[in-house]
């Protein structure tokens, strides 16, 4: 209605995607906005769950983290007032980052989740990506003994190449 500008002016993708994919669904942007942002608020907090039960393995714990996380003033404020979807979408990412590296660093599991969080930072906000991408290598270096393992040099080297690749439409042009 001819106020502000375009979110994906200065943002990835992935938050119009969603969106879309709504309107598809209900026919309406205002509808579909409020579902796409409800399933990205409960999507966050599985998320941080399904982090620190890999982390604590106590699920008391990992509830009231999953909880303080979900109402973390900041977090609400980018929903509820400032109205900073790329920035609100960005928290759905950030755990599964997290858990990913702690899976390639700590245990031989899966560690995809590294790529798809990745990958959704950097489609959906660029400063938390950077912010994210920060903490990470603060993260890799506290853990710098675990770096000797090929296994991890492998699985850090891959992941990398997979981000950059599914990410390159984005921002190689």
């Amino acid at each position: 209605n001819g106020f502000g500008y375009s979110w994906n002016l200065f943002y990835g993708p992935f938050s119009s995607y969603g969106i879309i994919i709504f309107t598809f669904l209900c026919k309406s942007f205002i509808t579909s906005y409020k579902i796409f942002t409800f399933v990205v608020l409960i999507l966050s907090g599985i998320f941080m769950y399904k982090f620190m039960i890999n982390l604590t393995q106590n699920s008391n714990t990992s509830l009231l983290a999953s909880i303080i996380y979900l109402t973390f003033p900041y977090h609400l404020t980018d929903l509820y007032i400032r109205n900073a979807l790329g920035e609100f979408i960005s928290f759905m990412f950030v755990p599964m980052v997290f858990l990913g590296l702690y899976k390639l660093l700590k245990t031989t599991e899966n560690h995809y989740y590294l790529i798809i969080g990745a990958v959704g930072l950097i489609l959906t906000h660029n400063l938390s990506t950077v912010i994210t991408c920060f903490f990470c290598i603060l993260y890799i270096l506290s853990n710098f003994k675990c770096l000797k393992q090929s296994r991890i040099k492998k699985g850090l080297i891959i992941n990398i190449i997979f981000i950059i690749t599914i990410t390159s439409f984005f921002w190689a042009p």
